[in-house]
This record gives structure tokens, C-alpha cells and sequence, in this order.
């Protein structure tokens, strides 16, 4: 049961991100990007968190692999097959993966330190 909170958590923080950033698609590059960063790292965090009191007890190390792999697997599908028109629209490959490194740090910060 903890593999699908884990899995379904991700896949909601993951809808969510790309939600705001839909809404957010005419603003300037910049605040776009940053905005990108912050919203990853501020969801993804609060999903570690509330797994935790949820007693996903998972080591700080897997649930780190777990999220990323399934962001990331998630991020693939959808930007390689499913929108790829408008792939290059939103983010390149450095804005894709400098947010993908932010969550792995954040979820294993957070999954240390909070039980």
C-alpha cells in the first residue's frame, strides 16, 4: 500500500506542477523557470513530508529513487510521447533536469529528517 501512496502522491504532485505552469505559460522565461523550481521543490517536499506521517516508512535513500524514478518516468511519457508539440515551448533539457536534481535532493532531506 505504501508503493501506490508513494507512486499516486507523485503523479498528483506532478499533475499539480504542470497545472500551475499551464496557467503560468504567457509569463516572462525567468519567472517561469523560477516558478518551475520553487513549485518542485515545495510540492515535492510537502508530498515527503506527509508520506512520512502517513508511515510510508521507507528509507530516506529509496523513497528518494521511488519519486524521482517515478517523476521522471512520468516526465519522459508525457514529454516524449504524448505533448510533444509543445515540449520545446516550455522547458529545455536543463530546465527539465536542474528541477528533477532539486526534488531527489528534497525528498531525501526531508524523508532524513521528518518520521
Amino acid at each position: 500500500m505504501r508503493l501506490v501512496f508513494t507512486i499516486s502522491g507523485t503523479i498528483l504532485a506532478w499533475a499539480a506542477v504542470l497545472g500551475v505552469l499551464f496557467l503560468l505559460r504567457d509569463v516572462p522565461r525567468a519567472l517561469f523557470v523560477i516558478t518551475h523550481y520553487i513549485l518542485n521543490i515545495s510540492l515535492f517536499g510537502i508530498l515527503t513530508y506527509l508520506l512520512r506521517k502517513a508511515d510510508v516508512s521507507y528509507s530516506a535513500g529509496n523513497m528518494m529513487m521511488l519519486i524521482t524514478g517515478s517523476l521522471l518516468a512520468l516526465e519522459l511519457v508525457y514529454w516524449k510521447w504524448i505533448n510533444i508539440a509543445d515540449a520545446a515551448r516550455y522547458l529545455n533539457g536543463i530546465e527539465w533536469v536542474v528541477p528533477l536534481i532539486l526534488v531527489m535532493g528534497t525528498v531525501y532531506i526531508v524523508a532524513l529528517f521528518s518520521k
